[in-house]
């Protein structure tokens, strides 16, 4: 397997994105997203895309929002390259407003 020195830091970046998503004060969120993800981030869910920091935080925003307890577990980290795949599992949250 190949050394790639980038591996433990996109370890840590998924950590840290996922601990964004479901801890970091939505009054801070789009300077926190800042620190993980490029200006020219796309995200493609099944309804839309989302792009750029602006597009994430009200995406991270709308679904905190919607899931008051949502809790996700970083459960498996599997790097290829200078590519991670990180698994994990939702909290099943119980209330939506």
């Amino acid at each position: 397997m190949a050394y790639y020195p980038c591996r433990s830091s996109n370890n840590a970046l998924a950590r840290r994105s996922w601990e964004i998503v479901t801890e970091t004060n939505l009054d801070t969120v789009e300077d926190d997203l800042k620190e993980v993800y490029a200006d020219t981030f796309v995200m493609h869910e099944p309804d839309e895309d989302v792009h750029g920091i602006e597009g994430l935080t009200l995406f991270v925003s709308t679904i905190r929002s919607a899931f008051t307890d949502l809790s996700i577990t970083l459960e498996d980290e599997m790097p290829e390259g200078t590519r991670l795949l990180a698994v994990g599992r939702d909290g099943e949250p119980t209330r939506a407003n």
